[in-house]
């Protein structure tokens, strides 16, 4: 029998030889009878004979763990009962890299279906292990990344992906995103977007009031969403204490080998960058004193409003504060402020509705109606009796103060230009000046409209 195991034995040595793995034949015992040359240059030994009938657990490779020579000592146990051995290990090269190998032992059977040795198989798991710890320290700076930002994500994915049809991607909406089911999100979506999760799923995210879409929408950016990996969108809703928040979302479409398998949405809050340019944009377009637009704003809104397809007829005031230098003169600029402020505010408050108000420069003021020139009359009118009305205390000199306009009005048609209709508006108020002042005057080109 011994003879027969030498054959066997040799036999084994000579196939094993021509593997990488780690092999070593073990009799019942667990001790060694042959090993591959693999594992002899694992454990720095050039002959069989050095390590023959040595037991299995004692082997310098794992010397240093009490663990793993007990998992060995052990191993024939589990090994009757039916049951494979695993353990991992390290060791070191000569270069002092540390390596991972994991073995396995398995029972070789006789004919008699009798275990009659024990083969240990090991594996350099070293790039696998180096791959798992990658994976793993990616997965972290991933799960960090993705909750501790500052930007909100959420991930919605259709429980089986469908495959993509180019051709007709409109309908494919409606196969894809009411079924979208939320995979994972951040609680920085929940808090920029006032969303609560249980609204994630289908329809219901972008039916919320917050930041409400319109299905129609959806599906008209769908192709494009697809198509082109993202789309990206603005949102603004007002908070409960009554500020408002801006917010841009980032869709990004998940696509593998033309199956759509959901999207990715990343949102930010954009709140700051957009009071800066609106800051900036009142700065360059409205009149800081009486907030209302100013001279360039108001000529490049009443230049885009001529130039619409279905413009055709206008009104242009122009109006002036009745001696309101010697306000200034008499009474200093802080009291012609709050004048021209007040007056400015009245115009706004009797002509936005219907068109464009605007300081010009000091004291005048310019409104473009739309309307027409004998509709815009009884405006007018109401706009002069609300200015008689405007008393501005001055408890230094127990008086109060009192103030007129006067106004010039003209036809503005589809063509003209923008400087002449002005000068005829501007015109009329010197005649209503003229006049007598605190009235209005029709520019005398148009006095046929009335």
């Amino acid at each position: 029998m011994e003879k027969h195991c030498d054959c066997d034995l040799h036999l084994y040595k000579r196939t094993f030889d021509a593997t990488e793995q780690f092999i070593t034949v073990l009799d019942n015992m667990m001790c060694i009878k042959t090993a591959n040359k693999a594992f002899l240059d694992l454990i720095h030994e050039e002959e069989i004979e050095k390590i023959y009938n040595t037991p299995y657990w004692e082997i310098p490779l794992w010397s240093h763990s009490y663990d793993v020579q007990n998992r060995i000592m052990f191993a024939i146990e589990e090994i009757y009962l039916g049951s494979e051995v695993k353990f991992e290990t390290t060791y070191s090269t000569p270069d002092d890299e540390v390596r991972y190998v994991e073995f396995t032992i398995k029972p070789i059977f006789d004919e008699n279906g009798e275990i009659d040795l024990l083969a240990a198989m090991g594996y350099d798991v070293t790039n696998v292990k180096s791959a798992e710890s990658e994976l793993e320290r990616k997965e972290r700076e991933l799960e960090i990344f993705f909750n501790a930002g500052l930007d909100g994500y959420l991930i919605r994915r259709l429980e089986k992906p469908l495959k993509l049809d180019y051709s007709n991607l409109k309908d494919m909406f409606e196969l894809t995103y009411p079924y979208e089911k939320v995979s994972k999100y951040n609680e920085s979506f929940v808090y920029l977007t006032q969303v609560a999760p249980e609204n994630y799923n289908g329809y219901d995210l972008f039916d919320n009031p917050n930041i409400h879409t319109s299905r129609e929408a959806l599906k008209e950016y769908f192709p494009d969403f697809v198509t082109k990996g993202n789309k990206k969108f603005e949102k603004n809703f007002v908070l409960n204490d009554g500020t408002k928040r801006y917010l841009e979302f980032t869709s990004v479409a998940i696509i593998n080998n033309g199956y759509y398998a959901g999207a990715f949405y990343i949102v930010k809050d954009i709140t700051s960058n957009k009071e800066y340019e609106e800051k900036l944009f009142n700065l360059a377009n409205f009149d800081m004193l009486t907030s209302i637009s100013n001279r360039r704003y108001f000529i490049s809104q009443v230049e885009q409003i001529m130039e619409s397809d279905d413009f055709s007829e206008a009104t242009i005031c122009t109006f002036d504060i009745d001696n309101f230098k010697s306000v200034n003169d008499n009474y200093g600029h802080d009291i012609g402020d709050i004048a021209l402020a007040d007056i400015a505010k009245l115009m706004n408050d009797k002509l936005e509705g219907i068109g464009i108000v605007a300081r010009m420069g000091g004291e005048e003021f310019s409104a473009f109606l739309n309307c027409r020139l004998n509709d815009a009359g009884d405006m007018i009118d109401d706009l002069l009796n609300a200015v008689r009305n405007i008393k501005i205390e001055l408890n230094d000199h127990c008086i109060s103060l009192k103030f007129t306009i006067s106004g010039g009005m003209a036809r503005v048609k589809k063509g003209d230009k923008l400087d002449k209709f002005l000068k005829k508006a501007d015109t009329a108020l010197y005649d209503a000046k003229h006049q007598g002042r605190d009235r209005y005057c029709i520019a005398k080109e148009d006095m046929d409209e009335i």
